[in-house]
């Protein structure tokens, strides 16, 4: 992200909470304790990075820490907070956008381009908080495409043939 936002004169905060892959249970059973020995994952809330699309109780602590974060650095209770809309079920970004959803009242969520390619939007998350969509059109998609491809790890498992898909951005925020 860092490469990203600097090359876009973004700035950015790191806020320092581990990714899904990485976080450890709490409290963790017996086997994950043997096999921990041998395989870190196995001590792991998500081991190998696979989830099942749920939040684990276990990232309860991660959710109240992230939650406190937040509110020391957006103080303006009206602030534009964007968030993402969590396609494709990515523990961290559900995390993020349930936060920001019970936390901010104005949230614009982005679609999590490329996996709201391959699984769709959100529609019982759209439909419950009535959100309505808009769309940025991109008449390039040439600058798009180049930070897509810094993400070195998540582009070729996305885009085994290189291919990104022309799609403009597409942005949804609470009707008003």
């Amino acid at each position: 992200d860092a490469e990203i936002f600097t090359s876009l004169g973004v700035s950015y905060m790191h806020m320092g909470f581990q990714d899904l892959s990485f976080r450890e249970k709490t409290s963790p059973d017996l086997i994950s304790k043997l096999f921990g020995k041998y395989l870190g994952e196995a001590k792991c809330i998500y081991p190998l990075g696979f989830y099942n699309k749920q939040i684990s109780k276990s990232d309860y602590i991660v959710l109240q820490a992230i939650q406190k974060k937040l509110h020391q650095i957006i103080r303006d209770k009206h602030a534009i907070v964007f968030a993402p809309l969590a396609v494709g079920g990515h523990v961290d970004h559900q995390i993020t956008r349930n936060i920001c959803q019970k936390n901010f009242p104005n949230i614009i969520y982005w679609t999590d381009f490329p996996y709201s390619v391959k699984n769709g939007q959100q529609d019982a998350f759209i439909k419950k908080h009535q959100l309505r969509k808009f769309t940025h059109n991109i008449s390039d998609h040439t600058i798009k495409h180049s930070l897509i491809k810094i993400y070195k790890t998540q582009y070729l498992p996305m885009f085994p043939d290189g291919s990104i898909p022309k799609m403009n951005e597409e942005y949804y925020c609470a009707k008003s």
